[in-house]
């Protein structure tokens, strides 16, 4: 059995080209993909999936009051943001509120499958990028 992914992004072509790549991984299966992040914490209660995918920018509920609130209710879930963002101060909110990693959207397909593989197995995952912004937050 594979492990289960739900994408939340409000973005329909981002989603397809997520789920497109996760589909051609032999231990990953979507199962679920939402738009906003109130259908996010629903159908993360309801599928209880190995790993969220989430975008930060969206509309009814953004990506960081989702995972917040699926952190409440599941600390171990874990959860990957997968946003444009690069920002110090906001990726330091990420960390603060349980996000076990952090990528940005130019990411290319063999950092998205390792960030998949290293959160799965539990480890947390940073992009280069998001690190460089943290370690310079002046740029």
């Amino acid at each position: 059995m594979g492990k289960t992914i739900l994408i939340v992004d409000d973005h329909h072509l981002v989603i397809d080209g997520i789920s497109s790549m996760v589909s051609e991984m032999q231990d990953f299966e979507v199962v679920a993909t939402a738009s906003n992040g109130k259908e996010g914490v629903m159908l993360a209660e309801l599928h209880k999936p190995d790993l969220i995918l989430m975008d930060i920018d969206m509309p009814i509920m953004n990506g960081l009051e989702a995972i917040r609130r699926i952190k409440d209710i599941d600390p171990n879930q874990k959860t990957l943001c997968l946003t444009m963002h690069n920002e110090a101060s906001l990726i330091k909110k990420v960390m603060d509120i349980g996000a076990d990693g952090y990528l940005l959207k130019n990411a290319d397909r063999k950092e998205f499958l390792d960030a998949l593989l290293a959160i799965s197995e539990g480890k947390t995952y940073f992009s280069s990028e998001v690190t460089q912004s943290l370690l310079n937050p002046e740029g």
